[in-house]
């Protein structure tokens, strides 16, 4: 009966070892594959009446300056749109600049007070677009540093065969200004701090990170890249394009970079960040890219392993006392005789 038993589970433990070696033939594959395309949702893209070009402006301007700007709106639907057009302060509150505030003045969004429009209220026809100005009048006393704005085009209503209905979907869309000072005092400095690389990485993307840290009155432009290369042989998997990234004045922001398509393996991985006095920094790393699944289907292994060593070890002491319990008992026959 035990030795049925033993067979048994030794049996199983063979078929969990095959499933393993077939699994870890899988894990050679990407570790980015439906599951990780599958994570990021299929939500459709949110529904905006009206768009606007281009999204940003910049320009470098003294005090006294005047500038006209021109915004093209576009309509997207198959009705006429109503649309007002007005400026807002845009200050950045949070490091991962996912929630501009519009409503928040700061020292660095005077801007929104310098632009006036001739014409706020206008309508543009079915699927067509409009181009319409606005002016920027800079103050004789400005402060320094870069200062910002945002210009939105704001659905009002819609017009059906030459009539008002209403308000169908009220759609927001804005175009970012900014507007370096050239008169004042402007100081173009920052830290690259926070550079990550997690040594162990068990699902795709392979991430890095890092945090740009603004401390001037302008706009701080940085560039960043990340290779990655396998640490036996040293041939390159992957290199990213350079990244452009802008942090706001006086505030903090996190950049991420990644490898998509990230396989199992063991990498070298290095982060480069271009700043704006022309250093380069590097920050490498060793990555142990290994998804969680392989990782229990090797401890998974490890057990099967382990059982497997316990039940030869009982069967070879259950045989063991087996054939002593014979001999003994051969023994005392003897003596009878």
């Amino acid at each position: 009966m035990k030795t049925s038993v033993i067979k048994k589970l030794r049996s199983s433990t063979k078929l969990i070892l095959l499933l393993m070696a077939a699994v870890g033939l899988v894990g050679m594959l990407p570790v980015s594959g439906a599951m990780a395309a599958d994570s990021k949702g299929t939500g459709s893209t949110p529904y905006l009446v009206v768009g606007v070009s281009p999204a940003i402006r910049e320009f470098e301007m003294h005090s006294g300056d005047h500038q006209t700007v021109q915004m093209t709106v576009k309509n997207n639907t198959k009705y006429t749109e109503d649309f007002k057009i007005y400026a807002a302060p845009y200050t950045i509150l949070n490091s991962d600049y996912s929630h501009p505030n519009f409503d928040k003045q700061t020292n660095f969004s005077y801007l929104s007070k310098w632009i006036t429009f001739d014409q706020t209220d206008y309508t543009v026809e079915a699927e067509s677009d409009i181009t319409v100005e606005f002016q920027i009048d800079v103050p004789k006393s400005v402060p320094d540093g870069t200062q910002y704005a945002a210009v939105f085009a704001e659905t009002t209503g819609y017009r059906q065969d030459g009539q008002k209905v209403g308000i169908r979907a009220s759609g927001r869309v804005g175009m970012i200004v900014k507007a370096k000072m050239l008169d004042g005092h402007n100081k173009e400095t920052a830290k690259i701090t926070n550079q990550k690389i997690e040594w162990f990485q068990p699902d795709a993307p392979l991430e890095t990170s890092f945090l740009v840290d603004n401390t001037g009155n302008v706009e701080y432009k940085i560039q960043s890249r990340i290779t990655v290369n396998d640490v036996f042989g040293g041939r390159e998997r992957y290199k990213s394009n350079w990244i452009d990234t802008s942090t706001f004045p006086e505030s903090k922001r996190g950049v991420k970079m990644d490898w998509e398509q990230s396989h199992l393996g063991i990498y070298k991985v290095t982060q480069e960040v271009k700043t704006m006095d022309g250093k380069t920094l590097k920050h490498a790393a060793y990555v142990l890219a290994v998804p969680v699944w392989v990782m229990l289907l090797l401890a998974i292994g490890i057990i099967a392993i382990i059982v497997n060593i316990v039940l030869i070890i009982i069967r070879r002491k259950s045989g063991g006392s087996h054939r002593k319990s014979r001999s003994h008992k051969n023994g005392k026959g003897g003596m009878k005789l």
